[in-house]
C-alpha cells in the first residue's frame, strides 16, 4: 500500500496500472501538431454543424456506452467535374482510374508533409536528394 499526499491509499498494482495508462496515453498524443489540427477540425465542425440540424443519440446497451450521429453533412472528397472528365486537356486519354490513383498518392503525400516535424522534413529532403548524390 503506497500513501499518497492527499491521504488516499494506492495499492501498488493500480500504480502500476496507473503508470501504463499515462505511458499509453503519452504513446497515442505524441503527435501535437497532429491533434492541432483534429481540434481545429472538430471546432470548424462544431462552429458548421450548429447552424444545421444534427442529432445526437446516446445508447447504453449492457454497460457499453455508444453514440450514434445523424445528420452530418460531409463535402464530396471530390468534386463533380472531375468525375465527368479531366479538366486538363493534356490528360484527355489517360483512364480516370490512373488519375484517380494518382491523386490518391499526391494527397498522402500532402498529408504526410503536412504531419512531418522540422527535422523529419529535413530527413525527408536529404533522402530525396540521394539518387542525384548517387549519380555524381
Amino acid at each position: 500500500m503506497l500513501s499518497l499526499e492527499n491521504g488516499f491509499h494506492v495499492s501498488l498494482s493500480t500504480c502500476q496500472t496507473i503508470r501504463r495508462i499515462t505511458k499509453a496515453k503519452s504513446l497515442f498524443n505524441c503527435n501535437t501538431r497532429m491533434e492541432k489540427a483534429l481540434q481545429r477540425l472538430a471546432e470548424a465542425n462544431m462552429t458548421s454543424t450548429s447552424s444545421s440540424s444534427s442529432t445526437a443519440v446516446e445508447t447504453k446497451t449492457n454497460g457499453s456506452r455508444s453514440v450514434e450521429i445523424s445528420g452530418v453533412d460531409t463535402p464530396p472528397a471530390t468534386p463533380q467535374a472531375e468525375k465527368k472528365g479531366p479538366i486538363n486537356p493534356a490528360l484527355k486519354g489517360i483512364p480516370m482510374s490512373l488519375l484517380e490513383k494518382v491523386r490518391a498518392k499526391q494527397a498522402a503525400k500532402a498529408l504526410e508533409a503536412m504531419t512531418r516535424t522540422p527535422s523529419e522534413d529535413k530527413e525527408a529532403a536529404l533522402h530525396a536528394r540521394l539518387p542525384e548524390m548517387s549519380k555524381i
